[in-house]
């Protein structure tokens, strides 16, 4: 995968984001929230990447949250900005928080399974913001939320060799 930096206002990707899961986050009956302490922070990244990261965690969120809210946070740091996802959802067991990351894994691989997905969803978001010279992490109680957060840098610092 290449990347493409361009400069753009990271307000900009969440707006977007907010406007996409707005008919699922409104079927669902929950509340989507944004907190940006730097509305007009601007990046020079793949917007398109950073915008694929924070849709995955934030669809996540809603599919697993049946009641509450999901929120997007983000704080600015002197290298750049992290941003958390967190929500009322189901949460999960710290016995799988391990595993969250690995390709083709889910943390409910039975049979009767709820929720759908392939199991790349956060494989590929760790590729991504590895990719844009970030970090990604979680924390969670089971039962009562989750909060994914993943950093990224002012500026990228372009291809990255495998």
């Amino acid at each position: 995968m290449e990347l493409h930096l361009e400069r753009f206002s990271f307000a900009s990707v969440v707006a977007e984001v907010a406007h996409t899961l707005q008919p699922l986050v409104e079927q669902k009956k929950l509340a989507l929230e944004t907190r940006l302490d730097d509305p007009a922070l601007e990046l020079e990244t793949d917007r398109k990447k950073t915008f694929q990261v924070l849709l995955n965690l934030v669809n996540n969120a809603v599919k697993f949250t049946d009641q509450g809210w999901v929120r997007i946070e983000s704080h600015t740091t002197a290298e750049g900005v992290a941003v958390t996802v967190c929500d009322t959802g189901i949460g999960i067991q710290t016995d799988q928080l391990g595993r969250l990351f690995e390709a083709f894994r889910q943390v409910d691989g039975s049979a009767r399974r709820v929720y759908e997905g392939t199991g790349l969803g956060l494989y590929l978001c760790r590729k991504l913001v590895t990719m844009l010279g970030g970090t990604i992490g979680v924390e969670s109680v089971f039962g009562a939320g989750s909060r994914f957060t993943f950093t990224l840098p002012r500026q990228s610092p372009g291809p990255v060799p495998p």
